[in-house]
């Protein structure tokens, strides 16, 4: 299915009202004499975007309903001129960016089906407080904004086309990694801590025998430590530097010695553990809670903030590597 967000068009109820489109209807000028019915505002390879083409596409663009909802009911017909003016360059920016979009959609076949639009409609319908497509329909033609039901439809097959190519030829990824990262970020000072005793075991020298003399060590140290000893008697039985007690949050170590910490029940003992610099042994003290949700609990959360960011960010990407490779010429 085809989500409702990443489409454009909206209900014709929650759109403009008369004064709104009479502010946006193509203007007839003259020039030398003649009446201009229309003119080209912008040429894309072999395609050519004309403002009457523009002027209908500015009452439906979400630069113009944004722009419109700000000011209110009450907004004057000076005001909506305004606005019509101000989004102009940035509507046919947009218009730009979809006829390539379908334009390199259409080299990989890609299409808006019958059905692809019938379940549209019947979603946009419901979405909006509609009984049904036929009820939309009377909205459609009744609303002045869309042209025909024909012409209506017309539009949501090319964003359709739009939204697919996209998703097909610009699809984000997003990582566990990325996830684990944002999440850390986002819980730093609310989430849980595990409150730890941490031996850290250097080796005296570079050498292979000294790193080896001191995973031994770190291994004893476990060993007895396993065995309920004290922390503090240990470490001086075996000559080794007395633990630190620390609080350790998600962002504090490795992601895998973090996962183990974290999974760990109390007075468990964990290690020897490689730090690249010698060895740690790690008693778990206490788990305590905190007010953010676990990384199970948040992960679907995350991955959908996630996904709309680099979906975001992979769209840009790619309409930008389209415009390079095009002729873009425009003339406002």
């Amino acid at each position: 299915d085809i989500p409702l967000q990443m489409l454009r068009r909206l209900a014709p109820r929650l759109l403009v009202a008369a004064l709104a489109l009479a502010a946006v209807a193509p203007s007839v000028a003259r020039a030398e004499g003649r009446v201009v019915l229309d003119r080209v505002v912008a040429v894309v390879d072999e395609k050519i975007i004309l403002e009457s083409e523009l002027d209908h596409e500015i009452v439906q663009s979400e630069h113009f309903q944004r722009a419109l909802a700000e000011l209110g009911q009450n907004a004057t017909e000076a005001q909506i001129s305004e606005i019509q003016v101000k989004v102009r360059p940035l509507v046919l920016d947009d218009m730009i960016d979809d006829l390539l979009v379908r334009k390199e959609g259409a080299r990989f076949q890609i299409e808006a089906s019958d059905d692809d639009l019938e379940r549209y409609l019947g979603n946009l319908a419901r979405q909006h407080g509609y009984d049904s497509i036929d009820a939309l329909r009377v909205d459609v033609e009744r609303s002045g904004v869309y042209g025909t039901w024909q012409q209506y439809q017309d539009d949501l097959r090319k964003d359709i086309v739009v939204y697919k190519t996209l998703a097909t030829l610009a699809a984000p990824t997003v990582t566990d990694a990325q996830m684990r990262a944002y999440y850390r970020t986002m819980t730093k000072d609310e989430q849980a801590a595990v409150v730890v005793e941490r031996f850290r075991v250097q080796p005296a020298s570079a050498d292979p025998a000294a790193k080896d003399a001191a995973y031994q060590q770190a291994q004893a140290l476990a060993r007895r430590l396993r065995s309920g000893a004290d922390a503090q008697a240990v470490a001086q039985e075996l000559g080794a530097t007395a633990p630190e007690r620390e609080t350790l949050h998600r962002g504090d170590m490795a992601p895998k010695a973090e996962d183990m910490v974290f999974a760990a029940k109390p007075k468990q003992v964990l290690g020897p553990l490689d730090t690249g610099r010698g060895y740690a042994v790690i008693r778990v003290v206490e788990h305590q809670a905190g007010s953010a949700l676990s990384f199970e609990e948040a992960k679907d959360r995350i991955m959908e903030h996630l996904y709309q960011e680099a979906a975001v960010k992979a769209e840009r990407e790619f309409k930008r590597g389209l415009r390079a490779k095009a002729h873009v010429d425009i003339r406002l």
